[in-house]
């Protein structure tokens, strides 16, 4: 297992917070990448190469060496992420795998409810083949959308996804904190 501060990269981790996740994100990639290559699912447009290299560079690696060991797989549908995720488990042993900003895709006005729970469910049920194969897996979520307002719909699904990881951290202000298992996760959804 990987560390990430005073955390544990498990077999699967939610990274949830403010604005200050991707940042967060970028190091956690940073940081599991070093000892095994990472595939980034990238649904919110938000991985950021630049960055990447640039913690390389204050680390003291080559950021050339450091980005040929990160895959990138950018989604735009839910779809995609469900079926992106189902072919990358074709992956060697203990590839890591992050999927950033999945739950954007939950929003889509054309996606149907029970679409919408279908497709989470399968979400939910590659995380579990994922743990049970040894591929380190992060979903990495902001909660809180610019301007403070709280999210609304995909809470339940946001929720339910969180009880399913083995490990959540939760980012406030570029500050990380575990959260335990079990209903207090639940508090992290109501601005906590």
């Amino acid at each position: 297992m990987e560390t990430f501060g005073d955390h544990r990269l498990v077999p699967s981790t939610m990274l949830a917070g403010d604005g200050s996740v991707w940042a967060r994100a970028h190091q956690f990639l940073f940081q599991g990448q070093l000892r095994q290559p990472v595939v980034v699912v990238d649904a919110a447009c938000r991985f950021d190469p630049y960055a990447l290299a640039g913690l390389a560079r204050i680390a003291g690696r080559d950021p050339e060496a450091v980005l040929r060991r990160v895959g990138i797989m950018r989604v735009l549908t839910i779809y995609q992420l469900v079926e992106g995720l189902r072919r990358l488990r074709t992956l060697p042993a203990g590839t890591g795998v992050m999927v950033m900003g999945a739950h954007a895709l939950f929003e889509d006005p054309e996606l149907e409810p029970d679409e919408a729970a279908f497709y989470h469910a399968r979400l939910r049920k590659a995380m579990a083949v994922y743990r049970q194969e040894a591929h380190p897996l992060a979903l990495v979520e902001r909660i809180r959308p610019a301007g403070g307002r709280r999210p609304t719909g995909r809470l339940p699904l946001l929720s339910r996804l969180a009880q399913t990881t083995t490990h959540c951290l939760w980012v406030k202000n570029h500050h990380t904190r575990s959260l335990p298992h079990g209903k207090d996760r639940t508090a992290l959804f109501l601005g906590h």
